[in-house]
């Protein structure tokens, strides 16, 4: 077991007690316990499907999910490499990588991986509106810029909910997201100018 993610659990169920009445203390603490477990169940679950079927891609890309969620970075890094050895043309997995890396602040590694996902999945939004932030983040403004363009250009146009090829879900609030990321990079860069 995980002692981060362990303490994390005890820390949010004494939290929720704090803050919360007597009834909504029951549920909660056995929202974050059901949550912890059923990580764990997947987890397991997962590990056992994997070791009958070592070469499948896709399990190495879930596995390395979950070793993110417990914490285990090393071992995300080693099922992660494994998902993109099997699956080179697969974009989730530098999307993962990306995701990652940015989390670290690693910034330049993760536009790196950024743009292996665009190269393989050209229309994704969620791709662009990564690189878009990357961007930003790097004061990059006029790629920011156009990286934030290309996601929302890239988001249909009726006013239904979108599911890309990562599952990422947008609608009409990712469309308003984009629209004040969009005018807060461009007022930063009337700004510099």
């Amino acid at each position: 077991m995980n002692l981060p993610f362990l303490i994390v659990v005890l820390l949010g169920s004494i939290l929720l007690s704090c803050s919360k009445g007597e009834e909504d203390k029951k549920s909660e603490g056995t929202l974050i316990t059901q949550t912890f477990f059923s990580l764990q169940m997947e987890f397991d679950a997962t590990r056992i499907v994997l070791e009958r079927h070592p070469n499948s891609s896709s399990l190495h890309n879930q596995m390395a999910i979950l070793y993110l969620e417990k914490g285990m970075e090393r071992s995300f890094m080693k099922e992660i490499q494994k998902a993109v050895e099997g699956e080179p043309e697969n974009p989730i997995n530098y999307f993962l990588l990306s995701v990652y890396y940015k989390e670290k602040g690693m910034i330049d590694k993760a536009i790196e991986e950024c743009k292996k996902v665009i190269e393989k999945d050209t229309f994704n939004p969620s791709a662009y509106y990564l690189l878009g932030g990357l961007y930003e983040r790097k004061g990059m403004l006029k790629d920011s810029l156009s990286a934030y363009q290309k996601a929302k250009k890239y988001l249909p146009k009726e006013e239904i909910t979108y599911y890309d090829s990562f599952g990422g879900a947008y609608g009409l609030n990712f469309r308003f997201i984009l629209d004040e990321d969009i005018k807060r990079v461009k007022e930063k860069l009337n700004k510099s100018n």
